[in-house]
């Protein structure tokens, strides 16, 4: 075997096994997104005592909210006469509001702290980094040394040949980065 199969052979096999690792990654980041996707949702806890807000009482107030309905057809009243009938209208919601003593639901603190369900840890954006920083220079310079048919001198011959091949993969990794990125945040909603 000549020294070109086996620089070829090895390449690739570092392509599969750079590729293998990604998926890997991917498929644990995706079960920590899930894990803490289903942990974020256990933890809001609500008050039973929010009130019943789909009944209507006999004076047209909504529930426990205060929402205040006005039945009148009569449309000739004057301005200054609605005016007056509004501000007392709300008063009077408002006092009903607070001798109900309505509360809010609440929620944990880990759900303000957690606020994006979908965040990595810091530990995957590194690992995304680097695997796609050597998938990119293996595959780059597979491409440019056309598979290993010229040699490491003759493939960077120029300044031109090596700003091409750092832009290249400058691009290519940042590119790798945000789809493995964007499939890990987003693939656990199909399969998960």
């Amino acid at each position: 075997m000549n020294n070109r199969k086996l620089k070829n052979i090895l390449m690739s096999s570092l392509i599969v096994i750079i590729v293998i690792s990604m998926s890997i990654t991917v498929f644990f980041a995706c079960k920590e997104i899930n894990s803490s996707t289903s942990n974020n949702s256990n933890n809001i806890q609500y008050d039973n005592n929010f009130g019943n807000r789909g009944n209507f009482d006999d004076n047209g107030i909504r529930g426990n909210r205060g929402f205040r309905y006005n039945n009148d057809n009569n449309n000739n009243n004057s301005s200054d006469n609605n005016q007056t009938t509004t501000d007392s209208n709300i008063q009077q919601q408002n006092n009903e509001i607070s001798n109900n003593n309505i509360t809010p639901p609440t929620r944990n603190i880990s759900d303000f702290e957690n606020n994006n369900s979908n965040k990595l840890s810091w530990y995957y954006y590194v690992i995304f980094m680097l695997e796609s920083l050597f998938l990119s220079v293996i595959v780059t310079f597979l491409i440019m040394s056309r598979f290993n048919k010229n040699s490491l001198k003759e493939t960077f011959f120029n300044n031109d040949k090596k700003l091409i091949y750092i832009l290249t993969n400058i691009i290519l990794t940042t590119v790798l980065i945000y789809l493995l990125i964007f499939i890990s945040t987003n693939i656990y909603k199909l399969f998960m």
